[in-house]
């Protein structure tokens, strides 16, 4: 009975005026997807991993006496 009737409310579905209320309550657009969601936190993660705490003054120290020695042997 059911089959019977599908193909008549399939064709008078779009003209009803609470079809497309329907359709959007069936099939709501997402705000984000999980995928966004996990392309956000990727992104995320790679953005601190280029900002890192290696760049302290000690470090920067190291990295100019290092740069020194280099120079100095390069002379010698």
């Amino acid at each position: 009975m059911i089959a019977a009737q599908l193909p008549l409310l399939l064709r008078s579905f779009p003209e009803t005026t609470a079809s497309q209320d329907i359709l959007e309550e069936i099939s709501p657009l997402p705000s984000s997807s999980n995928k966004d969601r996990e392309r956000e936190k990727s992104a995320q993660v790679k953005r601190s991993k280029l900002i890192t705490p290696r760049t302290s003054k000690e470090d920067l120290e190291m990295k100019a006496r290092m740069e020194l020695k280099y120079e100095e042997e390069k002379r010698e």
